[in-house]
């Protein structure tokens, strides 16, 4: 129980301008606190938070996020993480582990330095934020309800929200039934699986991947530097044509 101030190491429950660890491997589950903002909050063991489905079968009627607005929230392990940082301007680290995060001001920042990192993941969840970013080697699913305006995928990505900007350096992206502006295409694969219109793509680099949704789906202005464009089912209207450069154009 967060609530208990047998908890914790100062004998009194965190209150606000405290900075509060959680560095043993113990369950924080009940008694979240609401209207609480803290300096600081740390995690590097334990289970924060509770699943959406009680283990008896029934939809969980009580908190199952620990809500704070923190400016700064760094997760550098535990088994279970869920966070909700409200409409605080926040900057989320997480090093390892699951974590559930909740955002909803346009500062907030976002940096999966590995672990899974599910952001807004409910259906029912909306929010935003300004960075998403994602590291080689860790997870990064960002929901339906999210509204986030830089997005940096050099690890595993998928994507359901709306994105304004989008750069992709490494592993593989999926844009599943979400909606995005431009996208910058450097390296590893990007997979477009919505029928929604990109207005313009920038690639560099790595493989743009259409066939994994048939859907018909447009791109206003396709800009081809490198890489390779893959369209087998011929379901994208390039509204201005695909634009090579001079060395695309090059025979070898």
């Amino acid at each position: 129980h967060w609530d208990n101030a047998v908890n914790w190491s100062t004998a009194a429950v965190p209150v606000n301008s405290d900075e509060v660890y959680v560095e043993a491997p113990v369950e924080i589950r009940y008694g979240f606190p609401t209207g609480l903002t803290l300096a600081k909050f740390v995690q590097s063991q334990g289970y924060v938070g509770l699943p959406d489905e009680n283990e008896s079968g029934y939809n969980e009627y009580r908190a199952t996020y620990l809500t704070i607005s923190s400016a700064s929230v760094t997760i550098l392990g535990g088994s279970r993480t869920r966070i909700s940082t409200e409409s605080a301007n926040s900057t989320i680290v997480v090093h390892r582990g699951t974590v559930d995060l909740k955002t909803n001001h346009s500062s907030a920042q976002v940096h999966a330095l590995g672990g899974t990192v599910n952001l807004l993941p409910s259906e029912a969840d909306t929010g935003q934020a300004s960075i998403a970013r994602c590291n080689e080697g860790a997870l990064l699913t960002i929901g339906a309800g999210a509204t986030v305006a830089t997005v940096l995928a050099a690890g595993q990505v998928t994507i359901r929200g709306a994105i304004t900007t989008l750069t992709v350096e490494n592993e593989t992206c999926r844009l599943e039934d979400g909606t995005l502006t431009t996208l910058n295409l450097n390296s590893g694969q990007f997979s477009l699986e919505t029928s929604s219109t990109i207005t313009t793509v920038n690639q560099a680099g790595g493989l743009f991947e259409a066939r994994n949704d048939v859907r018909a789906k447009t791109i206003t202005n396709y800009n081809l530097n490198g890489g390779q464009l893959s369209n087998p089912y011929r379901v994208i209207t390039f509204t201005n044509g695909v634009i090579p450069s001079v060395d695309i154009l090059q025979a070898s």
